[in-house]
């Protein structure tokens, strides 16, 4: 586990973490909410945090209300985001630094690269959004009715600490056999990483930020990143992006989670890494150990597990076509991409099938 630092903004103090020692400085920002430590004892947020620390050297940071940072945070400003960042910069010693915005904190890391052209290098976006997600006739990618606000104020003010958070942030998970255990782990990760209250202030701060005026004026060259089924900020976001910053190009990877490290992150990381320093092997390095992280299924969709559960039986390819009403083609096509996901034989996946059943 790396030091927990802290960071001085002000009067908070922001918990901060350094990851890996590569050339290439690298500061992510995170979401919502996180939690340093306790996404570190994940597998599959460690795997991913340690990945992107293999070809860089990685600072992580609990944003002021969340995590290991100060939770009394008063009134939230953009400003006071924009000092919580430059203090991380500043406390670990980079001076110049590429940055990769997760959701909210994309939006973030957008405004900051704006405004301090001379400290970004390159900014990642990732299941990004320009801010103002609440939507307006000018900005149709934001969220068309309040539903979704509503829904998530509901989970928070009633239900925080439940995991049903889940249900947005990465459905594979939450329509996986293993769903109980997965939503267990978001109940415990939402209750360390905030309060009720301190979720809800952040969440309706979160839907006040704007970046729309200053996309133009972001001078780092920008990858923006996006799934293409991701339901908690569309894909129309990811475009917008990609549009309104000068020298942006969007690449759609497929899935529907949010967060990066449920589903295929080996795409993900795959391609921060050929934008970052230019090379891939890292990443593929993963391919196999990603879905291989708690469950050994994770990262399969509901037609490859039901696929992957009748090559456990002893199925052969026709058998497994004719009791699932699917062609041969299509069998084959499935099993095709499990392997890849999971870098094992056929024997090798009916064993992890078998002893993920067994837990």
């Amino acid at each position: 586990m790396p030091d927990t630092r802290y960071a001085l903004s002000g009067d908070i103090h922001v918990a901060y973490q350094v990851m890996g020692d590569g050339q290439t400085n690298l500061v992510y920002i995170p979401g919502w909410v996180s939690h340093l430590e306790l996404e570190l004892e994940n597998g599959l947020s460690r795997l991913f945090y340690e990945a992107l620390a293999s070809f860089t050297t990685l600072v992580r940071f609990d944003k002021r209300g969340t995590g290991m940072s100060d939770r009394m945070i008063g009134t939230l400003s953009l400003e006071d985001r924009m000092d919580d960042i430059r203090a991380v910069l500043d406390a670990a010693g980079i001076e110049r630094t590429s940055l990769f915005g997760f959701s909210e904190g994309g939006t973030l890391g957008a405004i900051f690269a704006a405004r301090h052209p001379d400290r970004v290098e390159k900014l990642v976006l990732f299941a990004s959004h320009a801010g103002k997600v609440t939507g307006s006739p000018d900005f149709p990618c934001g969220y068309e009715s309040e539903e979704k606000i509503h829904w998530l104020e509901d989970i928070i003010e009633k239900r925080w600490g439940t995991g049903d958070s889940l249900e947005h942030l990465a459905p594979s998970l939450w329509r996986h056999r293993q769903a109980d255990r997965a939503r267990a782990g978001m109940a415990r990760f939402e209750r360390m990483a905030a309060s009720p209250g301190s979720a809800l202030a952040l969440f309706r701060a979160n839907i006040g930020n704007d970046a729309r005026s200053v996309l133009p004026q972001v001078q780092a060259p920008t990858l923006v990143l996006h799934r293409a089924g991701d339901r908690f900020v569309p894909r129309c976001n990811g475009e917008h992006l990609a549009a309104a910053i000068p020298d942006a190009h969007l690449i759609v990877v497929d899935g529907d989670d949010h967060l990066p490290y449920v589903g295929d992150m080996t795409a993900v990381l795959r391609e921060t890494e050929r934008f970052l320093v230019g090379t891939t092997h890292h990443a593929e390095s993963l391919r196999g150990r990603a879905g291989l992280v708690g469950d050994p299924l994770n990262s399969l969709s509901p037609a490859e597990l039901r696929v992957a559960e009748c090559v456990a039986q002893g199925m052969s390819n026709p058998a497994i076509a004719e009791a699932l009403h699917l062609s041969r083609h299509t069998v084959e096509s499935h099993l095709k991409r499990i392997y890849t996901k999971l870098g094992v034989t056929r024997i090798q996946l009916a064993a992890a099938i078998t002893a993920g059943a067994n837990r």
